[in-house]
């Protein structure tokens, strides 16, 4: 998994603490169940949460690890993790094909 997901799964259980709810992780990352699964395991595997009283916890490694990557002070709630929705007057029509803008330039010599 990208190091890019483990800070944001890392900061989502810190968070949550005992509150998480896996749909909503798999949601906020983008990842399918089996996705998920493997990158749990994975922070098990590198000690940076475990189970504790039957739920995962992040453990001083994983705070640890986001320190070290200056990620601490990091938030779900910033602008930067809110999901932008698509408007509906702005979408492409899917019934036509899309040409990206100055496509054709490319190949004029």
């Amino acid at each position: 998994m990208s190091e890019y997901g483990l800070i944001l799964a890392l900061t989502y259980f810190k968070e949550k603490n005992d509150e998480y709810i896996l749909s909503e992780l798999s949601g906020i990352l983008g990842y399918t169940y089996t996705q998920i699964d493997k990158l749990i395991d994975e922070l098990i595997s590198m000690g940076y949460v475990a189970y504790i009283d039957e739920l995962i916890r992040i453990t001083p490694k994983g705070i640890t690890f986001l320190i070290a990557n200056e990620m601490e002070n990091l938030s779900l709630l910033d602008d930067d993790f809110k999901l932008i929705h698509i408007r509906p007057e702005d979408a492409v029509n899917i019934e036509e094909p899309y040409v990206p803008k100055d496509f054709a330039k490319k190949y004029d010599g």
